[in-house]
């Protein structure tokens, strides 16, 4: 096996854990992006103002619901890989198994 293989197979939970941070960063940036732009201010974007934005609050609660939930199946497999290596890892430790 190569050694990037191996590498990648024993870091395989950090790998993940990044992979999903990033996911919900750059998910993030473009909502973020949206809510200040135009008038520069958050208030008119989320449909609090009296002219109704164009885009109201319920789209962008859906844009961080689907951002979050993009970011939640890496983690989840980050978080799986974690508890099972260190389940192996007391089960090898373990005098008399």
């Amino acid at each position: 096996m190569s050694p990037i293989f191996r590498w990648c197979m024993r870091h395989g939970a950090k790998i993940l854990f990044t992979i999903a941070l990033v996911q919900l960063l750059v998910g993030l940036v473009p909502l973020i992006a949206l809510l200040f732009s135009e008038t520069g201010h958050m208030a008119r974007n989320l449909g609090y103002s009296p002219d109704n934005s164009d885009f109201p609050f319920s789209m962008h609660l859906q844009m961080v619901f689907q951002t979050v939930v993009s970011a939640a199946f890496p983690f989840f497999g980050a978080l799986v890989i974690d508890r099972l290596d260190r389940w192996l890892a007391a089960r090898d430790a373990e005098p008399g198994a």
